[in-house]
C-alpha cells in the first residue's frame, strides 16, 4: 500500500504550490461533560450541597491533528490526545 503522504511534496524556494487551501483534516472531535448537582436539606438552618461534575464523561479519545511538516520524518503521523476523563466532586455545607 504506497504511503498517501508520498503525494505530497514541498515546492521550489520563492514558488508557490499547487496544493489547495484546506484540503488536510484532522480527525473528528466528541466530547460531552456530564454533571450531577442535588442539595439535601438536613435541617431548618443547615443544607448539604453535593456535585459531580465529568468531563469527557465517555472517555472518548480526541486525537491531536496530523502533523502536517512535508518532508519530516514524522509527516502524517498523529503525536497526541486530548485529555482523558477528568471527575470532581464537591460537598458543601450551608448554614
Amino acid at each position: 500500500m504506497p504511503s498517501r503522504i508520498a503525494a505530497f511534496t514541498s515546492p521550489a524556494q520563492f514558488a508557490f504550490g499547487n496544493a489547495g487551501r484546506g484540503i488536510l483534516e484532522g480527525p473528528g472531535y466528541f466530547n460531552v461533560d456530564l454533571g450531577i448537582h442535588r442539595n439535601f436539606k438536613i435541617t431548618e438552618r443547615y443544607g448539604l450541597s453535593f456535585r459531580w461534575e465529568m468531563f469527557n464523561a465517555f472517555n472518548r479519545p480526541n486525537f491531536d491533528v496530523p502533523n502536517a511538516n512535508i518532508g519530516s520524518s514524522v509527516a502524517g503521523q498523529v503525536s497526541g490526545t486530548a485529555p482523558a476523563r477528568v471527575m470532581q466532586a464537591a460537598l458543601k455545607l450551608v448554614f
